[in-house]
C-alpha cells in the first residue's frame, strides 16, 4: 500500500487561465445582450449530466433575471433541454478547448449538476480560469476543497434549491468576488506539468539515486 498513491489530475495553463477576453465580441457571437447573467455548462449534454436540472433551474431564474445558459459539448439532449428552459437555453455543440476557456472567462458561473462523476476535469478547468462552480456533492463536489471558497456545493437535487443558491451568488458581488480570488490565489489547480514533476519526475529520481 505505500507504494500505491492517489494521482492528481492537472490542467493545461497556457490555455485555461484567467485571461483578457474580447467580451463584446463573444457576447455577439453567442447572441447575449450586455445585462445578461450568463450560466455556462460543459460536458456531454445528456440527462444524466444534469442538463434537464439546468434547464428548469433557467426556467425558475428567467422569472426574476435576464438570463442565458450555454451548453457545451456533445449534444444528445439539448432538444429537450430547450423545450424544458425555452430559447434562452443556447446549446452549441462542440467547440474547441480555446473556446471554451474563453466561455469559462465569459460566464457568471459554472453550473455542472452531475451527480456520477469520479473527478471531472472540466471543473478543474473552470477554477482555473477563475469561474466559480456549482455543482453536485458526489459529482463536481470532488474538485471542491472548501464549500463557499471554492465553489458552491448542493446537497439538494432539486432545481428550486439549485436556483435558490445561484440567486444568493447573483445578489452578493462581494462574495462571488472574494470566491474568484480565492480560486485564483489559493485553490488553482495545478498544471500538467506540476503534476509530472511531483508524481513522476521525483519519483524516478529518487529511483536512480
Amino acid at each position: 500500500n505505500k507504494k500505491v498513491f492517489k494521482l492528481s489530475r492537472g490542467v493545461d495553463r497556457k490555455i485555461f487561465k484567467k485571461k483578457k477576453i474580447n467580451r463584446a465580441t463573444l457576447l455577439k457571437k453567442y447572441g447575449i445582450s450586455k445585462n445578461e447573467k450568463i450560466i455556462f455548462f460543459c460536458g456531454r449534454v445528456h440527462e444524466l449530466k444534469g442538463v434537464f436540472l439546468i434547464s428548469e433551474i433557467h426556467k425558475i431564474l428567467e422569472k426574476e433575471y435576464k438570463l442565458v445558459s450555454i451548453l457545451a459539448g456533445q449534444n444528445l439532449h439539448g432538444r429537450k433541454c430547450v423545450q424544458i428552459g425555452g430559447k434562452r437555453v443556447k446549446v452549441i455543440g462542440y467547440v474547441d478547448e480555446t473556446e471554451i476557456s474563453k466561455l469559462y472567462n465569459l460566464c457568471d458561473l459554472f453550473v455542472f449538476p452531475s451527480k456520477y462523476e469520479i473527478g471531472p476535469q472540466v471543473v478543474l478547468e473552470a477554477k482555473s480560469c477563475g469561474a466559480i462552480p456549482v455543482v453536485s456533492p458526489s459529482g463536481g463536489g470532488k474538485r471542491v476543497y472548501k464549500n463557499g471558497e471554492d465553489g458552491i456545493v448542493v446537497d439538494l437535487y432539486d432545481a428550486k434549491t439549485w436556483a435558490n443558491e445561484i440567486k444568493k451568488l447573483f445578489k452578493n458581488k462581494k462574495q462571488t468576488d472574494y470566491m474568484r480570488k480565492k480560486i485564483l490565489n489559493e485553490y488553482k489547480p495545478p498544471s500538467w506539468k506540476e503534476i509530472f514533476d511531483k508524481y513522476f519526475l521525483n519519483e524516478w529520481v529518487k529511483i536512480l539515486k
